[in-house]
C-alpha cells in the first residue's frame, strides 16, 4: 500500500532513485541466500563422470599408438607423448586408489618415460625450427629488403616513407621469428627442470634482443619502439640472471 502511494507526484526523484537501488540490492541478496542444496544439485548435474580403468587404458593405447606412428622431432610426436603421459598418470592414480600399488608404480614410471619423450621431441622440433625455418626467413628478408632498397633509391619522394616502413616491417619479422622459437625452447626447458638448456636458451634470447636493439638504433626507430625494446632487453637480462 505504501509503495502504491509513492508516485512521481508526491515523492521526490531522489527518493525514487534510492528506492530502486534498495529493491535492486534486495533482489541480489535474495539470490545469494539460495539453499546450498540447490547449487550442489546443479553442479552434480553438469559434472561429467570420470572414465573408468578400461576406458582409460583404451585411450592410452590410442595415444601411445599415435605417438609411435608420428615422426620424431615433430609437434605431433610431442603432443601425442604428452597426451599418453597424462593418461598413464591417470591410470596410475586409479590403481593407487584401488590399493594396487605395484601397478600404480609401473604406470607412474610409464608416465615419466613419456614425459621425457615429450620433452625430447618438443625441444627437437623447436631447435630444428630455429636452425632451418628461421634461417630460411632470414634469407627471404634479405632478398625482399634488397628489392625494396632498390625501389627506394629510385622512388618518388611521396612513396619513400611507405617503402621504409615495409623494410622496417620485414626486419622486425626476422627477430620476431627467432625470438618466438627461443621462447618456446625456454618454456619446454623450464617445464622439464632442464637448468643447463634453460640458461642456453635465455642467453640466446638475450643475443636476439641485443641485435634487435642495435638494428633499431641504426634505423632511427621511433622513441616509443626503442623504449619498448629496451624494456624487453632488461627482461631478457633478468631471465639470464635467474636461469
Amino acid at each position: 500500500m505504501i509503495l502504491q502511494n509513492m508516485t512521481r507526484s508526491n515523492v521526490s526523484p531522489h527518493a525514487m532513485t534510492l528506492l530502486r537501488r534498495f529493491l535492486f540490492i534486495a533482489v541480489l541478496l535474495a539470490g545469494l541466500f539460495v539453499p546450498a542444496g540447490i547449487w550442489s544439485q546443479e553442479v552434480k548435474s553438469t559434472t561429467a563422470p570420470k572414465p573408468g580403468r578400461p576406458e582409460l587404458e583404451a585411450q592410452f593405447k590410442k595415444a601411445d599408438g599415435d605417438r609411435a606412428a608420428a615422426k620424431e622431432n615433430t609437434k605431433e610426436r610431442a603432443e601425442a607423448a604428452r597426451s599418453a603421459m597424462q593418461i598413464a598418470s591417470d591410470i596410475a592414480w586409479v590403481a593407487f586408489d584401488s590399493g594396487k600399488f605395484d601397478e600404480a608404480a609401473t604406470w607412474f614410471a610409464t608416465s615419466a618415460k613419456l614425459k621425457e619423450d615429450n620433452y625430447v621431441n618438443a625441444r627437437g622440433y623447436w631447435e630444428e625450427y630455429y636452425r632451418t625455418t628461421a634461417t630460411e626467413l632470414d634469407g627471404k628478408v634479405d632478398e625482399q629488403n634488397k628489392k625494396l632498397h632498390m625501389q627506394l633509391a629510385a622512388a618518388e619522394e611521396s612513396k619513400k616513407e611507405i617503402l621504409r616502413k615495409l623494410i622496417h616491417g620485414w626486419e622486425k619479422n626476422r627477430y620476431l621469428s627467432r625470438y618466438n622459437a627461443t621462447t618456446m625452447l625456454e618454456q619446454v626447458a623450464r617445464d622439464n627442470n632442464d637448468a643447463e638448456n634453460l640458461l642456453k636458451y635465455c642467453e640466446q634470447a638475450l643475443d636476439i634482443r641485443q641485435h634487435e636493439i642495435a638494428y633499431l638504433q641504426k634505423a632511427n626507430a621511433p622513441k616509443d619502439e626503442l623504449n619498448d625494446k629496451t624494456a624487453q632487453l632488461a627482461t631478457a637480462l633478468e631471465a639470464v640472471a635467474s636461469a
